[in-house]
């Protein structure tokens, strides 16, 4: 399944659930960006494509939380294509789901 044609498709399905035209435009920019660089078949596409997207996201300098921000779209994506697809690249990782921003836990204490 061509990667820039479920894009496409992937985009139709927001339009008509209503989704806002930011979150439209960021879906194109971050799936469009990883399928300009790892193009192709969807079913070709492995983690270490990911990985190698996330790498050229960093070297720009990108704030974590954009690079974060992004990958999260893709795993959007990858959920939305477990229909048709066999695998999603990216629920290799589950660490991704949460934000680098996000406030830890206090241990409980015993009581002291």
């Amino acid at each position: 399944m061509d990667a820039g044609k479920t894009l496409e498709r992937y985009l139709r399905h927001h339009r008509t659930a209503g989704s806002s035209p930011k979150t439209l435009e960021w879906h194109q920019l971050s799936i469009g960006q990883f399928i300009a660089q790892h193009g192709g078949d969807v079913e070709d596409l492995r983690a270490d494509d990911l990985r190698q997207y996330i790498e050229s996201l960093q070297a720009r300098s990108l704030a974590q939380a954009s690079v974060v921000s992004k990958v999260r779209s893709l795993k959007a994506w990858g959920k939305w294509l477990a229909g048709g697809v066999t695998h999603s690249p990216a629920s290799r990782f589950p660490s991704l789901t949460t934000s680098p921003n996000r406030r830890l836990p206090w241990p409980k204490s015993n009581g002291y």
